[in-house]
C-alpha cells in the first residue's frame, strides 16, 4: 500500500479571508503530496506571496511564498492508503500536468461558482481543491461527495475514508517534518 496526502490550510491572504466569509469553512486551500515529508506539495495556487495572480499549477514549499509569510496558519493533513496502481496513476497524472504546466490555468470563474455551488468544468482550468479532487477521482483513489468542480477544501474533513494525521499550526507541522523527516500520525 502507498499513501497520498491532502494538506489543508487557511492563510491570511485576502482571497483566503474572502473564501472563509463565503463558505464559513475552517480551511480555504488544498494541496496534495505523494511523499511522507510532504514535499513536493502540489496545488493550483498563486506563484508568489503577493499578488494573488498569476496563479496556476504550482509546487508549493513550506519555506517560500504564502507559507513563509504566514507560518502560524491553521493546517491539517489527511491521508489515504491506496494500492500501487492507483498511487502511480495519480502521481503520473500530476507529473504529466507538470510537464505541460503552460497549458493549465487557474480557474477563477470556477472558484467563484464553487462558492455559489454551481458546477463548472473547463478543460485545463483548475482551482486548488478541484485539482486535488480530479486527481483523486481520475485515479479511483477516493469516492468524492461532490463533483470536483464543487469540492471545497473543508469537504475533505468530512470524508470517512480519509484519516487525519495532523491538525494544528503550519509551524508545528514543519517542526514535526524537520524532526522526523516525515509526517507522524
Amino acid at each position: 500500500m502507498r499513501t497520498i496526502y491532502i494538506v489543508l490550510t487557511k492563510s491570511g491572504t485576502y482571497l483566503s479571508k474572502f473564501i472563509r466569509v463565503v463558505t464559513k469553512a475552517n480551511y480555504t486551500h488544498a494541496s496534495m503530496s505523494f511523499e511522507d515529508k510532504l514535499q513536493p506539495l502540489y496545488s493550483f495556487s498563486r506563484f508568489q506571496a503577493f499578488p494573488p495572480l498569476p496563479a496556476g499549477l504550482n509546487n508549493e514549499s513550506f519555506d517560500n511564498g504564502v507559507y513563509k509569510k504566514y507560518p502560524h496558519i491553521p493546517c491539517a493533513v489527511y491521508k489515504i492508503e491506496v494500492d500501487e496502481e492507483i498511487y502511480l496513476k495519480a502521481k503520473g497524472e500530476v507529473e504529466h500536468m507538470l510537464k505541460n504546466a503552460d497549458y493549465y490555468r487557474f480557474n477563477i470563474l470556477g472558484l467563484w461558482l464553487c462558492g455559489c455551488r454551481i458546477p463548472l468544468t473547463r478543460k485545463r482550468y483548475y482551482f486548488c481543491s478541484q485539482f486535488v479532487s480530479e486527481i483523486l477521482e481520475n485515479s479511483n483513489a477516493l469516492e468524492l461527495p461532490h463533483r470536483p468542480s464543487l469540492m471545497r477544501p473543508s469537504d475533505y474533513t468530512k470524508i470517512e475514508n480519509l484519516e487525519c494525521v495532523f491538525e494544528g499550526r503550519l509551524n508545528e507541522l514543519k517542526e514535526q517534518l524537520n524532526t522526523y523527516n516525515k509526517i507522524i500520525a
